[in-house]
């Protein structure tokens, strides 16, 4: 009779333990989750940096995004939804002072954000910033509320009348495609000195 008492209290505490447990016996791992990594995200660092050897990086927000655009622009800003998973990405063009946005979907992973650069509208922002074409890899830092990427991100490519209008190398020799990676940073607060 007491073994049976016994084994009723441990049977529940067994299947809880069951419950949170994958096949190999791991727990589930944890995602960020909107409400998280909500708000806005000054662009504070976008840099394409070139894998073949001798072509310069370029400055995306010395050449193409202007940091500081005239009043009634937009702001290089990066917005989280805090209720669904998505983003809106807005700036203005260095060149001729366009407004650019891009809208699109979100996953998020345990300290990373992915965002999903496809929009039902068409648009050039991927290409002209030299951003990916599928998504950008962001890691989230949850101290100082900010976004980065850098050389985990995996390599992809960009067209070569992109990479030579953002950068003025000559497009003499080049390869059509300029492969690379992007080194990135969203604060959500004033972008750090320097």
């Amino acid at each position: 009779m007491r073994a049976l008492s016994i084994l009723r209290l441990l049977c529940p505490a067994a299947a809880l333990l069951a419950a949170g447990c994958g096949a190999a016996g791991a727990t589930d791992a944890r995602t960020l989750t909107p409400a998280e990594v909500a708000g806005d995200y000054r662009l504070c660092a976008l840099r394409f940096t070139p894998s073949q050897g001798g072509l310069p990086a370029v400055d995306l927000l010395a050449r193409v995004i202007d940091p500081a655009p005239p009043a009634g622009k937009p702001d290089p800003v990066l917005h989280l939804s805090g209720t669904a998973p998505r983003f809106d990405l807005a700036y203005t063009r260095r060149a001729d002072g366009f407004a650019q946005r891009a809208e699109g979907g979100v996953e998020f992973g345990g300290s990373s954000v992915f965002l999903y650069l496809t929009s039902d509208v068409p648009t050039s922002i991927q290409t002209e910033s030299l951003l990916p074409q599928g998504h950008l890899d962001l890691v989230f830092h949850p101290a100082t509320r900010r976004l980065t990427a850098g050389d985990e991100v995996s390599v992809y490519w960009v067209r070569r009348s992109d990479y030579t209008a953002a950068s003025g190398f000559p497009a003499e020799a080049l390869q059509d495609r300029i492969y690379g990676h992007v080194t990135a940073s969203f604060d959500a607060g004033a972008c750090p000195a320097g």
